[in-house]
C-alpha cells in the first residue's frame, strides 16, 4: 500500500478553493491567498516504489494518470486517488516504455504518452490498453526529429509534440501523419529553446514552457505566435496547468509555483514548501488541476505526488 499522508499544513503564498464535490471544478474570481498541503502520495504503489514521477493528466471525472518514469510505467488512479491499474516496464515494443515523461488526454479520453527514450508518442485507452503510436523518426531524414518532451491535442485530434533537441513543435494530423513544424531555435517571438510541457487554455491558444528562454510562449490554434510571458514573471518554467481561473506555472529549479491570471499578470507567487518536512519540492516536473479545485504536483526529486488545496482571499 502506498502512503497517503494528510498534512493539512498551511504553506506560503499560493492558490485552490473550499471543499466541493469531487467532480465539480469551482469558479473563484477572488485572488489566490495560500496553499494548503493536503495529501502526499509516496511509497509502494501496485508493488513498486514510486520513482521519479513526471507527467500528470486528469480526466473530467477525476481519473488521474501518472508517468512513473523511474519504473517505466503508467499508473491510473481513481477519483479518490487510489491506484487501480498499471502498464509498462522497460522496452521498445507496444505496451513497454523507455523514459516516459509528459502525458495528456484527447477528446475521447485516450491517454497520449511521451515515450522519450523510444522517440514516439504512444496512445492508450482509458484502461491503459495500447491503441497506436506516432514515431518521431524519418528514414529519409534522420535529423528531422530529436527527443520529444511535451504533448498536447487539439479538439480535432491534431497532435502537438515539443521537440526539445530541435527547439520546435512538430504537428501531426489526427491520423498520426506529420503535418508541419512550428518554431525554430531562437530567443524571441515564436522561436524556442529546449521547450518542455505544452498545454491549452480556454481561448484556444497553446502554451509552451520555453524553458531555455525562461518564458512562456503562446500560439494560436493555427500555430501563429500570439504572445509571451517573459523572464520578468517566470524564470525556469517546466510545466503549467489551467484550473478554470488561473494559469499555474511550475518552476523546476526553485520549486516555485507562479500563479497568473489568464491575461498573464501575476497576482501572487506561491512557494509550496512542506512545513515540518524539510524536503520541500525538489526537481518538480508537472502540475495538474483536479476537478475539485485542488492542484497536484509531481515532486520528482522526492519520489512523491503532493496535493494542495487552494485558498482565496475573502471578498471585501
Amino acid at each position: 500500500m502506498y502512503r497517503l499522508s494528510i498534512l493539512l499544513i498551511l504553506v506560503s503564498l499560493a492558490c485552490s478553493g473550499p471543499p466541493r464535490g469531487p467532480h465539480v471544478r469551482p469558479t473563484h474570481p477572488q485572488t489566490p491567498a495560500a496553499l494548503l498541503v493536503e495529501q502526499v502520495i509516496t511509497g509502494t504503489i501496485l508493488g513498486q516504489e514510486l520513482q521519479n514521477p513526471v507527467g500528470l493528466a486528469v480526466a473530467p471525472d477525476g481519473i488521474t494518470y501518472l508517468a512513473d518514469n523511474g519504473n517505466n510505467r503508467l499508473l491510473r488512479f481513481d477519483s479518490t486517488l487510489n491506484a487501480t491499474h498499471e502498464i509498462g516496464g522497460y522496452g521498445f515494443s507496444a505496451g513497454l516504455l523507455n523514459n516516459p515523461t509528459f502525458v495528456t488526454l484527447d477528446n475521447a479520453l485516450n491517454l497520449l504518452v511521451v515515450d522519450e527514450g523510444n522517440r514516439r508518442i504512444v496512445r492508450y485507452d482509458a484502461r491503459l490498453n495500447f491503441v497506436d503510436e506516432i514515431e518521431l523518426r524519418d528514414e529519409d531524414d534522420p535529423f528531422k526529429y530529436g527527443h520529444p518532451s511535451g504533448v498536447a491535442v487539439t479538439d480535432y485530434g491534431e497532435v502537438w509534440v515539443a521537440d526539445r533537441d530541435q527547439d520546435r513543435i512538430a504537428l501531426f494530423d489526427n491520423a498520426g501523419r506529420f503535418s508541419r513544424f512550428i518554431g525554430e531555435f531562437g530567443y524571441a517571438g515564436g522561436q524556442l529553446r529546449s521547450p518542455e510541457k505544452v498545454t491549452t487554455i480556454p481561448d484556444g491558444d497553446f502554451v509552451v514552457a520555453d524553458k531555455g528562454n525562461s518564458r512562456l510562449v503562446f500560439y494560436d490554434p493555427y500555430g501563429s505566435f500570439s504572445r509571451e510571458i517573459t523572464r520578468a514573471v517566470v524564470s525556469d518554467p517546466v510545466a503549467m496547468t489551467f484550473d478554470g481561473n488561473h494559469l499555474w506555472v511550475l518552476e523546476a529549479s526553485s520549486g516555485q509555483v507562479v500563479c497568473l491570471d489568464i491575461g498573464g499578470r501575476r497576482p501572487l507567487v506561491a512557494i509550496p514548501m512542506l512545513v515540518g518536512d524539510k524536503k520541500g519540492l525538489r526537481n518538480p516536473r508537472d502540475i495538474a488541476a483536479l476537478p475539485d479545485g485542488r492542484l497536484m504536483i509531481s515532486d520528482s526529486g522526492n519520489n512523491r505526488l503532493v496535493i494542495y488545496r487552494i485558498l482565496y482571499d475573502e471578498p471585501d
